[in-house]
């Protein structure tokens, strides 16, 4: 599993970027409140939209693009 934020410097918009690298599904357990935010784009293409809220299952060899929600605490 790989994963880590990308910022925009324009409009300070925070992006997730989650990469399950394995064969197996996985679990990225947050353990802070900055985990919530919509998935933009998953490489299974079938999760736009989608709220995430705490602890995130990824799929084998998945990647998802999550926008996090500005309110979030850093």
């Amino acid at each position: 599993m790989l994963t880590y934020i990308r910022r925009t410097s324009r409009d300070e918009r925070e992006f997730l970027i989650a990469l399950n690298l394995g064969s197996q599904p996985q679990v990225l357990r947050r353990y802070t409140d900055t985990s919530e935010g919509t998935i933009e784009l998953s490489t299974h293409l079938d999760r736009s939209d989608e709220r995430v809220q705490g602890d995130l299952q990824l799929r084998p060899n998945e990647g998802l693009l999550i926008r996090l929600d500005h309110n979030s605490p850093k």
